[in-house]
């Protein structure tokens, strides 16, 4: 974390992104979850300073200040490379839409939440539609088995 809780930014934030792209001039497409939070906003445009073309995905909903979240897509959208969807991760029709849209999405960094939210507050069914959501990692079925046995003991 920087100066001020500011989050770092340059090529050590994003370095386990590398350009993987030739076909591009070596840029790469990436579709950035969360894109009006506070790290996503960050990550946003430290992938813009690389050269990389990014796509946003955020609801802007109201759990703290909609302007706050405004004024951040306010500085990406004039951006060159940027693009922004405002899409509910849960309405997997508007997401499926917003991919098929950019079929060259080469990375996908999966920052959206629920800002504030305990996992031990979560009711299991959300946790579960959490895990289960078509971006989160294969790798989470074991913590879903996991949570299960816990649950049952």
């Amino acid at each position: 974390v920087g100066r001020y809780g500011a989050p770092p930014t340059g090529p050590a934030f994003v370095s386990g992104l590398s350009p993987v792209r030739a076909d591009r001039g070596g840029t790469m497409t990436v579709l950035v979850t969360g894109a009006a939070g506070f790290i996503g906003y960050h990550m946003c445009e430290a992938l813009l300073a690389r050269g990389e073309r990014v796509i946003g995905i955020d609801n802007v909903n109201d759990y703290y200040d909609v302007a706050l979240k405004e004024a951040r897509l306010a500085r990406l959208m004039p951006r060159d490379g940027y693009t922004f969807h405002r899409i509910d991760l849960a309405d997997r029709g508007a997401l499926a839409k917003a991919m098929t849209a950019h079929g060259d999405i080469d990375r996908i960094v999966h920052l959206a939440a629920q800002a504030g939210a305990h996992i031990a507050t979560i009711p299991y069914k959300i946790l579960l539609q959490m895990v289960q959501h078509p971006l989160t990692d294969a790798g989470l079925a074991r913590f879903q088995a996991d949570w299960e046995k816990a649950g049952s003991s």
